[in-house]
């Protein structure tokens, strides 16, 4: 039987093969996560998946990227950090997929600490009540997270993404280095709520506090009784999110440009929906048209 992190990890990059949304850098992402714990040789059957991957046609790919990846793969002695690190380098320095225009009003403050953070959150509370704020959270990968009441990986946060119409600011908070402080970073997130609306696509599971939750406004459109996902509803709105990015690793060391990019479309998305479709069940009625 495989590693946990490897039976995640191919499972993953598997469903994006299968639904041709595997792209190189979240190849590269998931790869190396396999790679970390079978530095000196890769069991067979991990190999021989990550070779059918890895030598399809990718999505935003590069060709030497692409081949120096595999002959990691392949390798029969040890990878060694400095390899991997040079990687994700080459992968750092590709240019983004999404476009810069529709985030270029907007003032990027990536953050780590919650003092950090807290600063960003007091200028957002100065604009007033009741006004709207659009999150998003990223998570772990599962094998990163912790285990649940019922034995299983649960996934944590890695990212909370805020965007701030009023004061033209998009708060990437990285949490995922704080497991043991996520009490205080939802408490923060809390007393955001009290002062402006919080607003969401989906429910954000991987938050505990019951009072944040209860606060959060979840606009996500229903159709049938199903949930609309937000790259269909963006559509209506003139938007085509590429949503590439979703199961890249949110926890490592520094952020992507992709990343960072997807991570506040996502948010952008949901504020150009609202402003079209305000929360109503009129938004039902459009989807059944």
């Amino acid at each position: 039987m495989l590693p946990k992190v490897d039976v995640e990890m191919t499972r993953v990059m598997e469903k994006l093969w299968k639904k041709y949304e595997l792209t190189l850098p979240v190849a590269v992402d998931l790869t190396l996560e396999v790679l970390k714990v079978n530095r000196f040789e890769l069991p067979d059957e991990t190999r021989r998946r990550l070779n059918c991957y890895l030598r399809s046609n990718l999505i935003n790919s590069d060709y030497e990227i692409q081949w120096k990846l595999i002959e990691l793969v392949n390798r029969r002695g040890r990878v060694t950090e400095r390899e991997m690190t040079e990687l994700k380098t080459m992968i750092g320095e590709m240019e983004p997929m999404e476009s810069k225009e529709l985030l270029k009003e907007y003032r990027p403050k990536i953050r780590d600490t919650i003092e950090g953070a807290v600063i960003v959150l007091d200028q957002m509370k100065e604009i007033g009540r009741g006004r709207r704020v659009f999150m998003d959270v990223e998570n772990t990968y599962g094998f990163q997270g912790s285990i649940n009441r019922n034995g299983r990986w649960e996934a944590r946060p890695a990212l909370i993404i805020i965007l701030d119409p009023d004061t033209r600011q998009a708060l990437l908070w990285r949490v995922h280095n704080m497991p043991e402080k996520m009490n205080q970073v939802e408490e923060k997130l809390r007393d955001l709520s009290k002062y402006r609306k919080i607003t969401t696509w989906g429910k954000e599971t991987s938050l505990k506090n019951d009072e944040l939750r209860d606060n959060i406004e979840n606009v996500q459109w229903e159709r049938n009784k199903n949930e609309v996902s937000l790259k269909d509803a963006a559509k209506h709105v003139g938007l085509n999110l590429l949503k590439l990015e979703t199961m890249s690793n949110w926890s490592c060391e520094t952020l992507r440009r992709d990343q960072k990019r997807y991570a506040g479309l996502d948010c952008l998305a949901v504020m150009k929906i609202v402003e079209k479709f305000p929360p109503s069940k009129q938004r039902k009625l459009i989807l059944q048209n």
